[in-house]
């Protein structure tokens, strides 16, 4: 039996969801959730080949991964390189938390520079010319991404919920009051087709009508979130607001202008 490979994802259904014609023709094989207890074994088993322990860093190098092995074997790959080893040992070399607190610098700057990119392009905000009508912009790509900026890394963990994105746009919104839940949702509904718009692959956040969570699908991100200057990124994000003007416009509030109901 031939199997191919046509992609992954962290939720279920994601591949059909985004590729209709895939409906009865693709089984999906989920191979997480990865535990700690595989990642001991990962570990250990690349720790034999090299002669390296982990044994001093074990937890808190798990701990940073967010379940992603991928993620985990970059950091082990890094503190490797920090300890000097490039090959099998000659005798037992022990990984220390200056291995690994050099390991986690190094990949959230390799990490950094996709992600902040992604943000920047994500916002993508462009000041609305003299023969484009309709009312002023709400500035949702900008909001959301100040409140990826700047919520507990728990909670977004956890997922983000349609209300807890509401009332927390609300509270940081410039026009609060112009902020209404249909808006909200056609800023949500649309969240994956305007990061492809934006040419953001793979996308980092995906928004599930079903539970009305927004998750991010990007392992490498929650590292990058733990691990950078959060209010530092953020300072460096043009807001909607400038020159006495709230006259920003991107490319989605277009659209949700035109999908977005009437009432709040």
């Amino acid at each position: 039996m031939i199997f191919i490979v046509l992609g992954i994802w962290r939720e279920a259904n994601r591949l059909v969801q985004f590729n209709g014609d895939l409906l009865d023709r693709v089984t999906e094989v989920p191979v997480e959730p990865w535990t700690d207890g595989d990642f001991i074994k990962v570990i250990e088993k690349g720790s034999a080949l090299l002669k390296v322990n982990f044994s001093n860093v074990m937890k808190d190098l798990i701990n940073s991964t967010f379940d992603s092995v991928g993620v985990l074997q970059e950091l082990c790959k890094q503190c490797c390189i920090a300890a000097g080893v490039n090959e099998t040992a000659t005798k037992e070399v022990f990984i220390t938390q200056d291995h690994l607190s050099t390991a986690l610098e190094i990949k959230s700057g390799e990490y950094g520079g996709r992600h902040i990119r992604n943000f920047e392009s994500f916002v993508d905000i462009t000041r609305k010319t003299s023969n484009q009508s309709g009312k002023p912009s709400l500035a949702f790509p900008y909001y959301f991404i100040n409140l990826l900026l700047t919520t507990d890394l728990t909670n977004i963990e956890n997922g983000l919920s349609r209300s807890s994105l509401l009332i927390g746009i609300r509270k940081i919104h410039h026009r609060p009051d112009d902020v209404r839940s249909g808006d909200l949702g056609a800023f949500l509904h649309n969240i994956t087709q305007h990061q492809i718009n934006k040419r953001i692959q793979p996308p980092f956040v995906d928004y599930d009508r079903g539970s009305k969570l927004l998750k991010i699908i990007d392992s490498s991100l929650y590292f990058f979130l733990r691990h950078c200057d959060r209010e530092g990124i953020l300072a460096d994000i043009p807001h909607p607001v400038t020159d006495n003007s709230d006259d920003l416009l991107s490319d989605l509030d277009d659209d949700e202008a035109e999908q977005s109901p009437s009432g709040k």
